[in-house]
């Protein structure tokens, strides 16, 4: 089973010495954040205990799948699929048709208010400032946001609710330094504590098919950690379920977590042997995916194959046959799919960096990988983001989060045209290689009046985007955060 990764990695230089915090683009202002705290979550009255399993209305719905046709459901406010990348069923809830939603009421079982919606149906508050530059995931109805003050969730399952509704998360105890999603398993890990022998706070959710649970059981725990506390500790997706834990280091020491976790259990990471001048960016099922990048700004990929685990091996670059129109110039972005596939998002200069009078002229994007038994291919990207100013230096922040939507969609985050100071929020279909386009052939997209700078992260499922952006305090309100989403099936 695989899920998407919401966390986005911006890349990279292409030597091998460069340390993976900043080839994966941390913010390590955030990541060294300590762990002292407990994990909270909304404690207000519309938060209910129960097991998720069987809360009111959801009860009875099947879980696992082969089909569609095993996600059939009696309750009249559920029409069920099935996500063949989790073997897991997905449930809309009133949504019979695209771009329309309704509330369900769950003593009848129907739905009521069904009205459309747009491009963006919603955004809401988090409720605090977000604890990291990877701290959103989502695995359909439910978005998790790590805050500073700990672990929130929301049930997305209406996306025009511009106050979804809380959903528990009891017993967590710590903040984390990265969320992310791996089959229905979301993975929190925090910041590495003790002298030695080191412990590595680590929290898992199994999110279930039920739609209106109103609270999901954590399992944490302090696993055994062979790394120094000091290194900065971070996630990926890997494939069935397992996550793929890795630290600042030279040499990308990383550990797979085992599909089955217990009370107990220790983790060791291993040195990954890099291919000569790569640098790591992203994973495709068990296999991490490096890059190195010429002095011309010409791009080579290759794969590290069963990273983290003992038969980890180096199997070399592979020319990606990038063309002149395409040098790659940092930062970039890095996301992956559930189905392995992995996107990537760059500033494309006019000319070497080095070169007199080399500026931005474009971000361009496309699918790196097109899914977990497939090969790199560079060439396979486009211009998403022209820019027509001629004076835009080449290391300029004009990139963003990636964030896969579904099997064929991701939302691609970049500083707008019109300003620098404003966001780009388009889509990129893998399967043809294109923009989401209106009926006027037009790109759809949205123009958010916030800086690139604010963005902590974006996340994906069940074909919505989310993104994560923090907010300033103000002389009236406190620091924050806010989750804006997007439905690219829609119009604007």
């Amino acid at each position: 089973m695989r899920r998407r990764t919401f966390a986005l990695l911006a890349l990279v230089s292409a030597a091998a010495s460069v340390a993976v915090a900043c080839s994966l683009g941390l913010d390590e202002g955030l990541l060294d954040r300590s762990a002292d705290g407990g994990l909270q979550v909304p404690s207000d009255g519309e938060v209910a205990a129960g097991d998720a399993s069987g809360s009111e209305g959801g009860s009875g719905t099947p879980s696992s799948c082969q089909k569609d046709e095993d996600c059939a459901s009696s309750n009249g406010c559920l029409r069920g699929k099935c996500d063949l990348a989790r073997k897991a069923c997905v449930f809309d809830v009133c949504r019979a048709s695209a771009c329309n939603a309704g509330a369900c009421d769950t003593s009848v079982r129907a739905c009521r208010d069904v009205k459309p919606y747009g491009l963006r149906p919603a955004q809401f508050k988090v409720g605090a400032p977000a604890a990291c530059s990877r701290c959103i995931a989502a695995v359909h109805p439910y978005v998790f946001v790590g805050t500073a003050t700990g672990v929130v969730a929301f049930n997305v399952a209406n996306p025009t609710l511009n106050a979804p509704p809380p959903v528990a998360l009891p017993g967590l105890s710590f903040v984390p330094t990265a969320l992310v999603a791996s089959g229905s398993r979301v993975v929190a890990i925090g910041a590495a504590v003790g002298p030695g022998p080191t412990r590595l706070p680590f929290a898992w959710v199994d999110v279930p098919s039920d739609p209106f649970a109103t609270q999901l059981r954590p399992n944490d725990t302090l696993a055994g950690w062979n790394r120094p506390a000091g290194e900065a500790t971070l996630a990926l997706a890997r494939d069935d379920q397992s996550a793929l834990v890795f630290t600042s280091a030279a040499q990308f020491p990383a550990a797979a977590t085992p599909a089955t976790l217990g009370d107990r259990f220790d983790l060791t990471a291993l040195l990954t042997p890099m291919p000569p001048g790569a640098g790591a960016v992203s994973v495709s099922g068990g296999r991490l995916l490096v890059q190195a990048l010429d002095g011309n700004g010409n791009a080579s990929f290759g794969f590290v194959p069963n990273v983290g685990t003992p038969q980890v091996s180096d199997a070399g670059l592979s020319v990606a046959g990038i063309d002149a129109g395409a040098i790659v110039g940092n930062p970039q972005f890095f996301g992956q799919s559930n189905e392995g596939a992995v996107i990537w998002s760059y500033a494309a200069l006019t000319a070497p960096a080095g070169a007199l009078g080399a500026t931005i002229r474009a971000v361009r994007a496309g699918y790196v990988v097109g899914g977990a038994a497939a090969g790199a291919d560079g060439s396979q990207v486009i211009d998403v983001e022209p820019f027509p100013q001629k004076d835009i230096a080449p290391g300029t922040a004009v990139t963003g989060p990636i964030a896969s939507l579904d099997a064929n969609t991701a939302m691609v985050v970049t500083a707008a045209r019109e300003s620098l100071s404003q966001l780009s929020v388009q889509f990129l279909t893998q399967k043809p290689l294109g923009l989401v386009r209106n009926a006027d052939s037009q790109p759809r997209r949205a123009v958010l009046p916030i800086p690139l700078a604010t963005v902590a992260g974006a996340a994906g499922s069940n074909g919505i985007g989310y993104l994560l952006a923090n907010e300033a305090a103000t002389q009236d309100q406190p620091a924050n955060a806010s989750v804006y989403v997007f439905d690219p099936a829609c119009a604007p």
